[in-house]
């Protein structure tokens, strides 16, 4: 069952966003429903739940200060959040994939702060339900974390053009949650 549900109005109230930590409990259904449940899931509303719940944590603005696929060109200080393709996990119910944070400031000390404040947010280890009005349905993750096996958290301190780091991050989503257990 969630153990922890917490409503957020504040940055982005309009999409009503609720975010629930703990694991949200076994699903009976059957095969047909199981089926269709992998079928319609949208990585898209990965994604933006990704978003949404990193946008919350920086205090940003979806689709202003933080953006889903990448920041946009023209944009001066933001973060976007981009899940990368990938396979469906044990039978389609987990999706194991890939996401990258890139932000980006004109000052390194904000740039650092916000980095900060995601990192204090990893690794998720415990389950997070996002629900939010832009969601074809909510979208829980079993598990985020850095994922620094292809080299080191990347900043560039170049400095004329402001600042800019990417995140690589390593994902589980539950697509469609386990069958009760037989005790």
């Amino acid at each position: 069952m969630a153990e922890n549900t917490f409503s957020s109005g504040s940055v982005n109230g309009e999409l009503a966003p609720v975010f629930t930590w703990g694991y949200p409990g076994p699903a009976v259904m059957d095969r047909a429903s199981r089926t269709a449940a992998r079928r319609n899931f949208d990585p898209a509303d990965a994604e933006k739940a990704l978003a949404i719940w990193f946008a919350e944590t920086l205090e940003l603005r979806l689709d202003e200060g933080f953006f889903t696929g990448g920041i946009p060109s023209g944009v001066g200080e933001a973060f976007s959040a981009a899940l990368l393709p990938a396979p469906a996990g044990k039978e389609g119910d987990y999706l194991d994939a890939r996401a990258v944070l890139r932000g980006k400031a004109v000052s390194r000390t904000k740039l650092l702060r916000q980095c900060g404040r995601i990192f204090s947010l990893l690794p998720l280890t415990d389950w997070l339900t996002v629900e939010a009005l832009p969601l074809t349905r909510p979208v829980t993750f079993c598990r985020i974390a850095p994922d620094f096996s292809g080299g080191e958290l990347r900043l560039d301190c170049a400095g004329r053009q402001g600042f800019a780091a990417e995140i690589p991050l390593t994902l589980r989503i539950c697509v469609v949650p386990p069958e009760p257990e037989l005790a």
